[in-house]
């Protein structure tokens, strides 16, 4: 018997619905890495979203990390991918490492918004 062939999806693509979903934070996020002088990858922000609500099965949590969200990720995003038929680019962690900066830099909070920017010292 002759095994079919799975298509490799590239990651803009297997992405594209969740940077249609989360256009704005991705932007945000694209936006403040570029002025932070790390700038990411659109894809990888969609990316690491698509697996962070994988984790949770909620959009709404995508502001709530714990210690075992960032620990589990590597796994959500692997199961993602593959269930995409797509492959985690290189580099993501540092992307990741830059999301969180963002996270952090904004005061994000669990109802699903920004609040106001934090003022950095003079």
């Amino acid at each position: 018997m002759e095994q079919s062939q799975v298509k490799h999806v590239p990651l803009k693509e297997a992405v594209a619905s969740v940077r249609v979903q989360h256009r704005d934070r991705i932007h945000a996020v694209a936006r403040w890495s570029l002025s932070d002088g790390h700038p990411v990858p659109m894809e990888h922000v969609a990316l690491i979203i698509a697996a962070k609500g994988g984790l949770d099965g909620d959009a709404e949590t995508l502001d709530h990390w714990t210690g075992g969200d960032v620990e589990d990720l590597p796994g959500a995003i692997a199961w993602w991918c593959e269930e995409r038929h797509t492959m985690a680019p290189p580099g993501l962690a540092a992307s990741l490492s830059t999301y969180m900066r963002f996270l952090a830099d904004q005061q994000v909070t669990g109802g699903g918004g920004t609040k106001r920017r934090r003022s950095r010292p003079a």
